[in-house]
């Protein structure tokens, strides 16, 4: 009886450990980011908060899921990006967190594409199931005045300059 007690206590230990381990096994997945997919009229100096499934900024895992980011414009140009990762050790709620930013302003009315590949791991060991592609467009620029607004522009100062040149004599 007592061996099928230790048994029975040796097996109970052995599936909860099992448990435990895959557990910390969840599967790498981008939870959220804070400009979604087809966005448009995206500011020319975007900030993308991507929140991950799991720790994705753990020493072990920073450098190569930095260089698993990158961004493209629609001719295939890359951008260069700036990626901001805390320390897990300092840090431990933003474990899940990255930040992403264009390190100069992107062009006006153009598409891009933020490429995060399936390389990008989480510490536990994790990687995406496939490469996450967030497709966007920025804001159009400021358009130039055609030339019925720029010459009624030029009427309405001309003629307030008439009317004070008046008033004076």
């Amino acid at each position: 009886m007592k061996r099928i007690g230790i048994l029975v206590l040796s097996l109970l230990i052995v599936l909860s450990l099992g448990f435990a381990v895959f557990a910390g096994d969840k599967q790498l997945a981008l939870d959220t980011t804070s400009i979604e997919d087809g966005a448009k009229a995206v500011s020319l100096n975007p900030e993308f908060k991507l929140v991950f499934t799991n720790n994705v900024v753990n020493m072990k895992v920073k450098g190569s899921n930095i260089s698993a980011i990158r961004m493209d414009d629609a001719d295939g140009n890359s951008v260069e990006l700036i990626v901001e990762m805390a320390d897990d050790q300092v840090n431990p709620e933003e474990k899940r967190n990255v930040i992403v930013k264009a390190q100069e302003a992107l062009e006006a009315d153009k598409s891009y594409t933020l490429l995060i590949g399936k390389s990008f791991s989480g510490k536990n060991g994790s990687s995406l199931k496939e490469d996450i592609k967030i497709n966007f467009t920025t804001e159009g620029g400021k358009k130039p005045m055609n030339g019925i607004a720029m010459g009624a522009g030029v009427v309405v100062i001309l003629g307030a300059l008439v009317g004070f040149s008046r008033r004076k004599k």
